[in-house]
């Protein structure tokens, strides 16, 4: 967008610019955050989106985590620990213990409510966000959607397609890729 966005801004453009404080704002996942805490130190500020005020709701873009998967063929013994090393990864007090330790937000939502999670300016902003956010499915098909949108929302910043055919492109896109898997 003219005067806004350089022509060839991709993911690591914008993250060199936010880093190098040439750039205001980035809208990234919580994988960026220790290296933006560590470049940016209390420069840094975290919120969720703002509110669309023709809609009055917040946007709600994928959210992911961390999942814990146990084959079908597991069985006896080997379940039983498997199911106790999970409750206890999951558990309230070690989901604490991680965003102490680590400053990664917790999976359980009683742990966001945390007053951890919740006086911690970076992580409760991103929490807030969690919380509107629609969880990503787990399937193959969301790698169809990443790889269409890219090229079109370069293609917006850069101002060679409006927001309106960059959208029409990524779903024919999407649509073409996932038919062909």
């Amino acid at each position: 967008v003219a005067g806004i966005t350089p022509e060839e801004a991709d993911y690591v453009v914008a993250d060199e610019l936010f880093k190098e404080g040439r750039a205001a704002m980035i809208i990234n996942g919580d994988w960026s955050l220790g290296d933006y805490q560590e470049t940016l130190g209390d420069k840094l500020g975290i919120t969720r989106l703002p509110q669309v005020s023709q809609t009055g709701r917040y946007p709600a873009p994928y959210t992911s985590g961390k999942y814990l998967m146990i084959p079908v063929d597991v069985a006896g013994n080997t379940l039983d620990v498997v199911v106790n090393f999970i409750e206890f990864v999951t558990n309230y007090d070690n989901q604490i213990k991680m965003v102490q330790e680590l400053s990664r937000l917790p999976a359980l939502l009683e742990a966001l409510e945390d007053p951890l999670v919740i006086n911690d300016p970076i992580l409760s902003g991103s929490a807030q966000q969690v919380t509107t956010g629609t969880p990503m499915p787990s399937v193959v098909q969301m790698r169809c959607n990443w790889d269409s949108m890219k090229p079109e929302m370069n293609a917006v910043l850069a101002g060679t397609k409006t927001a309106e055919e960059a959208a029409a492109t990524m779903q024919v896109a999407a649509e073409n890729c996932i038919a062909a898997l």
